[in-house]
């Protein structure tokens, strides 16, 4: 396989709702590429997408189970004044990672989540996996938190939708960021209360994934502007968007490994290309 041996390189994925969808796609571009991830973050969506990688699931397997999931599997209440429990959503990640507990996980990896008892970010890379990503996914007005040891977990987009910083904490030479919510910070012209919730997460998102560009190498961004965050639809679009935007950027990640270590990461920035 094609690596720099003595480089380490991390995967930052962010959150985005339904789009993580697109997070088949760009794992298959690294496998087909022969990229060797040593450690992954996440937070909300890319929480999920984090474990599924790290415990190195089947990912034909992911996208027929994700295929036959509808909303309803996931909560069962639609009014944001009474908030689902993650019962269902624990449920799917107890389905598709096999794995029980984060250190158990084949690739090390760390999820970033938001106590609410605090107002504090709290990461783990050990612990009860469904619990764990549960509240990194819990978006407020959606779920209630997750009660965890002694804590209260909500989306980790609160306070880091893109954990780059846990890469290169771990350390790692190289760190790659995949950005799935290219409309952080749109607005809205409606007034309906969805609508107004949905505006206010993008805002206070789009404000703390600025120091995720700022900690990442190559920050590789699938246009998914015409998917829908909240709806499962147009599954194989999203996926082969994730592919084809990873591999778009695969000769500049490539030249990363191969350059190793750097002092000061300088981004890079990769869009839909004609």
């Amino acid at each position: 396989m094609w690596r720099r041996k003595k480089c380490r390189v991390g995967l930052a994925l962010s959150g985005g709702g339904a789009r993580g969808l697109a997070y088949i796609g760009v794992f298959r571009a690294l496998a087909d590429a022969g990229i060797k991830i040593d450690f992954v973050s996440g937070t909300s969506v890319g929480a999920l997408a984090a474990v599924i990688y790290a415990s190195k699931c089947d990912l034909d397997r992911v996208e027929e189970y994700a295929k036959r999931l509808t909303t309803r599997d996931i909560m069962t209440r639609k009014m944001l004044v009474m908030p689902d429990d993650t019962a269902k959503l624990q449920k799917i990640i107890r389905d598709l990672v096999d794995v029980e507990n984060l250190e158990d996980l084949s690739i090390p990896c760390e999820i970033v989540t938001c106590d609410i008892k605090t107002a504090q970010e709290v990461s783990f890379r050990s612990g009860d996996i469904s619990k764990i990503v549960a509240g990194s996914c819990s978006m407020p007005g959606f779920f209630n938190p997750v009660v965890y040891e002694d804590y209260h977990l909500m989306d980790g987009g609160l306070i880091n939708n893109i954990p780059a910083n846990k890469c290169r904490n771990y350390p790692c030479d190289v760190v790659i960021v995949i950005d799935i919510n290219s409309t952080r910070g749109s607005g809205t012209d409606s007034l309906k209360t969805l609508e107004c919730v949905k505006v206010a997460m993008r805002i206070l998102m789009k404000n703390n994934s600025k120091d995720g560009y700022k900690n990442a190498d190559i920050v590789v961004k699938p246009d998914l502007k015409r998917f829908s965050s909240t709806k499962l639809e147009n599954i194989h679009l999203m996926i082969e968007e994730g592919y084809r935007a990873t591999m778009a950027a695969m000769p500049d990640i490539k030249m990363l490994i191969d350059r190793g270590p750097r002092k000061q990461p300088k981004v890079s920035f990769f869009h839909k290309t004609k």
